[in-house]
């Protein structure tokens, strides 16, 4: 190993250098390690912008498609932690929207029924998900700082609106985030919006689904939010939304029913049959009982 001559300039300069070089990455993975301890204070919209961020990245390699695995299927696997990414995915990507105060308020109600205690639990875990795919990444600070800040006013406004319900303490604030997801909206869409002649809310519901495409989720589960939001958007029956997923799931069963040789297995179905008969469409629980209606009729086709 050579020695360094701490008398020649040049070997001093060397060793700045070097000593430099190793302070500057060590203060990088420590400023680092400082941001992804933030992670689980982030607004769920922001920890999707950076996993977003990085999932090329991940693709590169074993443990980074491991990585992708865990973070879909938990956002399949938690109810609530899917529906919030939704209202996240449908404010913060807007598309073909008349009505920018009725879009708003249709979307955050899809979030009335969720859970907080059991979303904040998921959100957290979440978080230790994206912080480990950052670290498999290996992105800079800066690559994370800006993921961070791209849409971070109106994903802490979804943010607010989806854990806090409206009250007279809380209306400044309430009012405030509704303006900052309005004037995002009102920026992003595009220019026209008006529907042509004939065209219907379902292929309006089509096009639009691209914007949640990133969440995984599942074609019967995008299929479910569009016809919900489509019916809100259009002011079309909820009623009849109910009864239509019902009449499906009731088709099914009755198909199963007559061609099943298990008596057993028969029996349950005819029972399940009965109840849904007796079910009836709830405006307090229409959300819940779509998703429902929609998950059942899923898992008996399959």
């Amino acid at each position: 190993m050579k020695k360094i001559n701490l008398n020649k300039s040049s070997d001093l300069q060397k060793l700045q250098e070097s000593i430099n070089s190793i302070l500057e990455a060590r203060i990088s993975n420590a400023k680092r390690e400082e941001i992804i301890e933030s992670f689980g204070n982030l607004p769920l919209g922001t920890l999707n912008d950076i996993f977003s961020s990085v999932s090329d990245k991940l693709f590169e390699s074993a443990e980074g498609k491991k990585v992708i695995a865990k973070y879909v299927k938990m956002i399949k696997e938690n109810v609530n932690l899917r529906k919030a990414f939704s209202v996240c995915q449908l404010t913060t990507n807007p598309e073909h929207v008349s009505n920018v105060p009725l879009f708003i308020n249709e979307t955050i109600g899809i979030s009335n029924d969720i859970n907080k205690d059991r979303l904040n639990a998921g959100t957290r875990e979440l978080s230790a998900i994206v912080a480990e795919a950052v670290k498999v990444a290996g992105i800079s600070c800066e690559y994370i700082e800006n993921a961070i800040s791209r849409n971070k006013a109106v994903n802490e406004a979804v943010d607010y609106l989806i854990k806090n319900k409206k009250t007279a303490k809380n209306i400044y604030e309430y009012v405030q985030s509704i303006e900052t997801i309005t004037e995002h909206v009102t920026k992003v869409i595009p220019e026209e919006t008006v529907l042509e002649e004939g065209e219907t809310i379902k292929s309006l519901s089509d096009n639009l689904s691209t914007t949640i495409s990133e969440s995984q989720l599942e074609p019967w589960e995008t299929e479910t939010i569009w016809d919900i939001v489509s019916t809100n958007l259009s002011k079309g029956s909820k009623d009849s939304l109910f009864e239509a997923y019902k009449n499906k799931c009731l088709g099914i069963m009755q198909n199963i029913i007559e061609s099943q040789n298990n008596v057993a297995e028969k029996s349950r179905i005819s029972t399940m049959k009965e109840q849904l008969e007796g079910k009836s469409y709830s405006e307090a629980t229409f959300n819940e009982d779509i998703f429902n209606l929609a998950k059942l009729c899923h898992t008996l086709s399959e």
